[in-house]
Protein backbone atom coordinates (compact mmCIF):
# COMPACT_ATOMS: atom_id res chain seq x y z
CA UNK A 1 0.00 0.00 0.00
CA UNK A 2 0.78 3.63 -0.29
CA UNK A 3 0.52 6.78 1.20
CA UNK A 4 -2.58 8.07 -1.23
CA UNK A 5 -3.58 11.54 -0.02
CA UNK A 6 -4.11 13.74 3.47
CA UNK A 7 -7.28 15.66 3.71
CA UNK A 8 -7.63 17.85 6.85
CA UNK A 9 -10.47 19.01 9.40
CA UNK A 10 -10.87 19.78 13.14
CA UNK A 11 -10.38 22.11 15.40
CA UNK A 12 -7.58 25.63 15.77
CA UNK A 13 -4.59 25.45 16.62
CA UNK A 14 -3.04 22.65 19.19
CA UNK A 15 -0.48 25.43 20.33
CA UNK A 16 2.52 23.04 19.22
CA UNK A 17 5.72 24.29 17.97
CA UNK A 18 8.03 23.05 15.33
CA UNK A 19 8.94 19.16 14.96
CA UNK A 20 11.78 17.78 13.36
CA UNK A 21 11.06 14.06 11.79
CA UNK A 22 12.70 11.45 13.64
CA UNK A 23 16.50 11.03 11.95
CA UNK A 24 15.30 7.35 11.00
CA UNK A 25 18.98 4.62 10.29
CA UNK A 26 19.88 3.90 6.73
CA UNK A 27 17.17 6.68 5.49
CA UNK A 28 19.02 8.75 2.53
CA UNK A 29 19.18 12.55 2.72
CA UNK A 30 16.62 13.15 -0.24
CA UNK A 31 14.25 10.29 2.01
CA UNK A 32 14.63 12.72 5.01
CA UNK A 33 14.01 15.80 3.19
CA UNK A 34 11.00 14.05 1.79
CA UNK A 35 9.88 13.16 5.55
CA UNK A 36 10.90 16.72 6.46
CA UNK A 37 8.20 17.75 3.80
CA UNK A 38 5.45 15.11 4.90
CA UNK A 39 5.94 16.54 8.48
CA UNK A 40 5.56 20.05 7.99
CA UNK A 41 2.61 19.38 5.99
CA UNK A 42 1.12 17.16 8.54
CA UNK A 43 1.81 20.15 11.31
CA UNK A 44 0.61 22.71 9.47
CA UNK A 45 -3.01 20.86 8.92
CA UNK A 46 -2.79 20.05 12.60
CA UNK A 47 -2.22 24.01 13.62
CA UNK A 48 -5.00 24.78 10.91
CA UNK A 49 -7.43 22.35 11.88
CA UNK A 50 -6.36 20.18 14.53
CA UNK A 51 -5.74 17.29 12.85
CA UNK A 52 -5.04 15.54 9.39
CA UNK A 53 -6.86 12.31 7.93
CA UNK A 54 -4.36 10.57 5.30
CA UNK A 55 -5.06 7.82 3.24
CA UNK A 56 -3.46 4.71 2.35
CA UNK A 57 -4.56 3.17 -1.30
CA UNK A 58 -3.14 -0.44 -2.55
CA UNK A 59 -1.02 -0.47 -5.21
CA UNK A 60 -0.19 -3.52 -7.75
CA UNK A 61 1.96 -5.30 -5.48
CA UNK A 62 -0.60 -5.78 -2.80
CA UNK A 63 -2.90 -8.74 -3.23
CA UNK A 64 -6.01 -8.59 -5.31
CA UNK A 65 -8.81 -7.15 -3.44
CA UNK A 66 -6.49 -5.29 -0.81
CA UNK A 67 -9.13 -1.84 0.43
CA UNK A 68 -8.01 1.43 0.93
CA UNK A 69 -8.25 2.50 4.70
CA UNK A 70 -8.18 6.00 6.10
CA UNK A 71 -6.67 7.07 9.87
CA UNK A 72 -6.26 9.95 11.44
CA UNK A 73 -3.24 12.03 12.61
CA UNK A 74 -3.19 14.95 15.23
CA UNK A 75 -5.93 13.37 17.51
CA UNK A 76 -2.91 12.14 20.00
CA UNK A 77 -2.12 15.63 20.28
CA UNK A 78 -5.21 16.58 22.20
CA UNK A 79 -4.90 13.19 24.36
CA UNK A 80 -7.88 11.58 21.87
CA UNK A 81 -7.78 7.65 19.90
CA UNK A 82 -6.57 8.73 16.64
CA UNK A 83 -9.14 6.88 13.99
CA UNK A 84 -9.02 4.62 11.57
CA UNK A 85 -11.38 2.62 8.82
CA UNK A 86 -11.45 0.41 5.86
CA UNK A 87 -13.58 2.72 2.85
CA UNK A 88 -13.67 1.33 -0.80
CA UNK A 89 -15.34 4.42 -1.74
CA UNK A 90 -14.44 7.74 -3.06
CA UNK A 91 -11.99 9.21 -0.40
CA UNK A 92 -13.79 12.15 0.34
CA UNK A 93 -16.63 10.44 1.98
CA UNK A 94 -13.73 8.63 3.93
CA UNK A 95 -11.97 11.81 5.08
CA UNK A 96 -16.09 13.40 5.62
CA UNK A 97 -16.58 10.36 7.96
CA UNK A 98 -13.69 10.27 9.82
CA UNK A 99 -13.96 14.07 10.69
CA UNK A 100 -17.26 13.79 11.96
CA UNK A 101 -16.19 10.99 13.97
CA UNK A 102 -13.03 13.62 15.40
CA UNK A 103 -15.48 16.46 15.64
CA UNK A 104 -17.40 14.48 18.00
CA UNK A 105 -14.29 13.56 20.22
CA UNK A 106 -13.20 16.99 20.20
CA UNK A 107 -16.64 18.49 21.39
CA UNK A 108 -17.76 15.47 23.31
CA UNK A 109 -14.77 13.43 24.67
CA UNK A 110 -13.08 10.33 23.57
CA UNK A 111 -15.05 8.17 21.66
CA UNK A 112 -15.78 4.56 23.56
CA UNK A 113 -16.20 1.22 22.13
CA UNK A 114 -19.54 -0.03 20.85
CA UNK A 115 -21.94 1.74 18.96
CA UNK A 116 -21.50 5.85 17.70
CA UNK A 117 -25.06 6.91 16.54
CA UNK A 118 -24.01 10.55 15.47
CA UNK A 119 -21.45 10.37 12.99
CA UNK A 120 -22.36 12.08 9.65
CA UNK A 121 -25.58 9.95 10.56
CA UNK A 122 -24.37 6.24 10.20
CA UNK A 123 -24.51 4.07 13.18
CA UNK A 124 -20.69 2.52 13.45
CA UNK A 125 -19.65 0.13 15.78
CA UNK A 126 -16.69 1.47 16.87
CA UNK A 127 -13.55 -1.48 18.06
CA UNK A 128 -10.34 -0.82 19.80
CA UNK A 129 -7.17 -1.42 18.02
CA UNK A 130 -3.75 -2.46 18.25
CA UNK A 131 -1.97 0.49 17.32
CA UNK A 132 1.54 -1.09 17.19
CA UNK A 133 0.02 -3.95 14.69
CA UNK A 134 -2.43 -1.56 12.43
CA UNK A 135 -0.28 -0.03 9.51
CA UNK A 136 -0.37 3.77 10.35
CA UNK A 137 3.61 4.39 9.99
CA UNK A 138 3.42 8.00 9.28
CA UNK A 139 1.70 8.72 12.44
CA UNK A 140 4.05 6.13 14.47
CA UNK A 141 6.74 8.33 12.79
CA UNK A 142 4.87 11.53 13.21
CA UNK A 143 4.99 11.15 17.07
CA UNK A 144 9.03 10.29 17.00
CA UNK A 145 8.14 6.76 18.00
CA UNK A 146 8.59 5.22 14.44
CA UNK A 147 9.65 1.69 16.06
CA UNK A 148 7.22 1.53 18.13
CA UNK A 149 8.53 0.88 21.35
CA UNK A 150 6.09 3.06 23.45
CA UNK A 151 3.10 0.88 23.00
CA UNK A 152 1.11 3.21 24.64
CA UNK A 153 1.65 6.24 22.75
CA UNK A 154 -1.27 6.00 20.17
CA UNK A 155 -4.98 4.91 20.81
CA UNK A 156 -6.73 4.07 18.10
CA UNK A 157 -10.15 2.84 17.52
CA UNK A 158 -11.67 1.73 13.98
CA UNK A 159 -15.14 2.57 12.62
CA UNK A 160 -16.78 -0.08 11.31
CA UNK A 161 -19.84 0.49 8.80
CA UNK A 162 -22.70 -1.35 8.64
CA UNK A 163 -24.45 -2.61 5.26
CA UNK A 164 -27.12 -1.19 3.72
CA UNK A 165 -29.38 -3.55 5.59
CA UNK A 166 -27.56 -2.38 9.12
CA UNK A 167 -25.55 -5.57 9.34
CA UNK A 168 -21.77 -5.66 10.54
CA UNK A 169 -19.33 -7.63 9.55
CA UNK A 170 -19.86 -11.53 10.58
CA UNK A 171 -23.31 -11.28 11.09
CA UNK A 172 -25.61 -13.43 9.13
CA UNK A 173 -26.63 -11.86 5.89
CA UNK A 174 -23.73 -9.27 6.12
CA UNK A 175 -23.24 -8.44 2.58
CA UNK A 176 -19.58 -8.11 2.05
CA UNK A 177 -19.54 -8.12 -1.51
CA UNK A 178 -21.17 -4.95 -1.85
CA UNK A 179 -19.61 -3.83 1.41
CA UNK A 180 -16.09 -4.57 1.84
CA UNK A 181 -13.94 -3.59 4.53
CA UNK A 182 -10.87 -4.81 6.53
CA UNK A 183 -11.31 -5.30 10.25
CA UNK A 184 -8.10 -4.25 12.22
CA UNK A 185 -9.53 -5.99 15.18
CA UNK A 186 -12.07 -8.22 16.36
CA UNK A 187 -15.86 -7.30 15.82
CA UNK A 188 -17.94 -8.63 18.81
CA UNK A 189 -21.36 -8.64 18.54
Amino acid sequence: MRLGFTRSSGLGSIGSGPRRSPRLPGVTTRDRDFFERQYTGIEKNMLLHGWQVTGVMPTASDPPGAIPFFYTIGLTSHRLPELIMSWPGRPETATQLLNGAGRIQVDEGPIEPGPLDNAANVTFKVVEVDAVKADIQQAWNFYGDPHRRRTNKIKLLQLVWPDSTDRFPGQPGYNMKEFPQELFAPLNP
